[in-house]
């Protein structure tokens, strides 16, 4: 591997990680909106857990695995 193609995968994995913190960081706010309130998701009322709350759990636990 050569200098160059050193430097652009460490700049691919740096730009990976900001996503992926980023991703998790968006994705705690929308889990602590959309919380269980009587079976029904508190921030839109739809059955608990709405599909907003199962696609941040998912993506937090892709960014954090």
């Amino acid at each position: 591997m050569t200098s160059q193609n050193s430097h652009r995968s460490e700049v691919v994995h740096d730009s990976l990680r900001v996503f992926l913190d980023d991703l998790a960081a968006r994705a705690a706010v929308v889990l602590s909106e959309h919380i269980n309130a009587g079976n029904h998701c508190a921030a839109c009322g739809l059955t608990w857990p709405c599909s907003r709350a199962v696609l941040a759990d998912h993506n937090l636990e892709m960014a954090h695995p």
